[in-house]
């Protein structure tokens, strides 16, 4: 028999958590054809793996690519850490659906992430997606309907719970998103509008979500002060609506909660103990990374970001915020406490240059400035299109959850910008992190079992049928890298640094990366639902 590719002399790492082993593996129309110790058939590529790590292709079940994808439809961030799958439309934030009575609002929301030309077009599913189908995609990519953008078509920046008629309305526009496609829906619970539903508002609508065998992924109200409860609303909410729920970027955020992540593996362990499906993924970093008026309390987004930079301008409103950072009016999620000004790290300010690449205390400190003062004026600045990351995790915690291989996966997060900006290193390099840092030099979790987290885990938990094994007749997504040298290179100066140790990546049968360099072939394809190719 003729193959298209073969694949010879590695030591291949299924996906399953099973031991390594030596053998060879051939591909013919995008499929696995055949794994054995020898193959010798013909081929019309043959590749030599070398001793090298075979495995499947990586999957990230958390990416923000909805609108750089339009910019660069090869995804190469993710090809150079052999990430052959991902899941975008996390933590609340999409592009659909759109509504023409909200659409002022929902622009604005999203004018710092997705600078779309045709943003206005994004009415329903159907209509993004198809857009999606047109691109030469370098990799997979499946989407989930975000919770944020779906209240915002209907409800605007209110803070209002959703009546009855606003309630239908949402479900009938996340049923469209379903069916042409959506892998389920997202909330962000600390963001606004998110923060403004109610418990059962989101259980009714992940009632509709379930319908459709989808998953519900859900960045908790809380990572620091109200964790504990965020994570037993995250339970109660895959209880009474039985969706599969996976905790995004579980962690225990802010130096005065670290050590609490016991306390939520413990709560996750005893729910999956009583049958209820959850999961979590994490990303293997200390600092995270979001819009820098993350740490402006929540309240003060009500009505949208243009009334909060007026509010942050008036020196009562900042003296106000200020006695809150004080606790003056009790405890609460605090992040300039937990955090401080030191461990905010500005990395696009684009209205105020001088604070890129610097601390809000470097930059207070620059300017002989109040460290709050200085927050509040990059803010208004820049009308809140400003990105920062924070210093807010222990190691230990991240260890401890890391090693819950049976229903922790890896995912990175990873909000994608052009490579000039500055960025978290994790969009280009937490999966080879994983295999660098935690597998090989602190042994943290087995190869075998960082694999697992990466394929078939996150495969299963999606539901992806025929993806993250390798397995005959399942695609040809496959990975093949140097256990002795895989490790991630960048850093918060320079995000865009390629990993080490990643030498081929193949998508659907075909060769999208050569010695660690994109070949430009486009095999990638949009992931639906039913976990089919589009």
């Amino acid at each position: 028999m003729s193959y298209n590719l073969i694949i010879k002399g590695g030591k291949i790492i299924d996906g399953t958590g099973k031991k390594r082993y030596r053998g060879c593996l051939a591909i013919k129309d995008g499929k696995i054809a055949k794994i054995a110790p020898v193959i010798d058939d013909a081929s019309e590529i043959t590749i030599d793996a070398g001793g090298k790590v075979v495995s499947p292709g990586f999957i990230d079940p958390h990416a923000h690519n909805d609108g750089y994808i339009f910019m660069d439809p090869s995804n190469s961030y993710k090809l150079f850490q052999g990430v052959t799958t991902e899941i975008s439309g996390n933590c609340g934030e999409g592009l659909v659906p759109v509504s023409d009575e909200y659409f002022s609002e929902i622009c604005e929301y999203y004018r710092p992430y997705y600078p779309a030309d045709d943003f206005n077009t994004y009415k329903t599913g159907a209509v993004f997606y198809g857009k999606i189908d047109g691109l030469p995609l370098g990799n997979n990519i499946g989407f989930l309907c975000a919770h944020g953008t779906l209240r915002m078509s209907v409800m605007g920046f209110s803070a209002k719970a959703a009546d009855s008629s606003r309630l239908e309305l949402m479900k009938k526009r996340l049923a469209e998103c379903m069916e042409s496609g959506a892998l389920g829906m997202s909330t962000g619970l600390v963001y606004s509008p998110g923060c403004f539903a109610d418990t059962e508002e989101l259980i009714e609508l992940c009632k509709v979500v379930h319908q459709y065998n989808g998953i519900y992924c859900t960045h908790l109200r809380s990572e620091g002060y109200g964790l504990i409860d965020s994570v037993n609303e995250a339970i109660r909410i895959a209880r009474e609506s039985k969706v599969r729920t996976v905790i995004s970027h579980l962690k225990a955020l802010g130096r005065n909660y670290w050590g609490l992540s016991a306390k939520i593996i413990e709560l996750i362990e005893s729910a999956r103990a009583d049958g209820i499906d959850i999961y979590c993924d994490q990303y293997p970093y200390t600092t995270s990374c979001t819009v820098l008026h993350w740490v402006i309390p929540i309240e003060y987004t009500t009505g949208g970001f243009v009334k909060m930079c007026q509010r942050l301008s008036d020196p009562a409103e900042r003296q106000h915020i200020k006695d809150m950072y004080a606790n003056k009016f009790g405890l609460w999620d605090n992040l300039m406490e937990n955090i401080t000004p030191s461990g905010i790290h500005v990395l696009k300010a684009d209205k105020t240059p001088d604070a890129v690449g610097k601390t809000i205390q470097g930059y207070a400190d620059s300017m002989g400035a109040d460290p709050h003062d200085a927050l509040f004026d990059v803010i208004v600045a820049n009308k809140a299109d400003s990105i920062a990351a924070f210093d807010c995790m222990s190691e230990d915690d991240v260890k401890y959850i890391m090693k819950r291989h049976e229903y922790c996966m890896v995912g990175s997060d990873g909000i994608d910008v052009l490579p000039k900006e500055k960025n978290h290193p994790r969009l280009t390099g937490a999966f080879p992190r994983v295999l660098g840092k935690y597998v090989r030099q602190e042994a943290v979790l087995s190869l075998e079992t960082a694999v697992k987290k990466m394929t078939s885990l996150p495969a299963k938990v999606v539901g992806i049928p025929n993806k993250g094994i390798l397995k005959k007749g399942f695609d040809a997504d496959i990975c093949i890298f140097d256990e002795d040298r895989i490790i991630d290179k960048g850093t918060l100066d320079d995000f865009n640094i390629k990993p080490e140790g990643i030498e081929w990546v193949i998508v659907n049968g075909k060769i999208a990366l050569a010695d660690g360099q994109y070949t430009g072939t486009a095999s990638g394809r949009r992931i639906t639902k039913q976990g089919g190719a589009s």
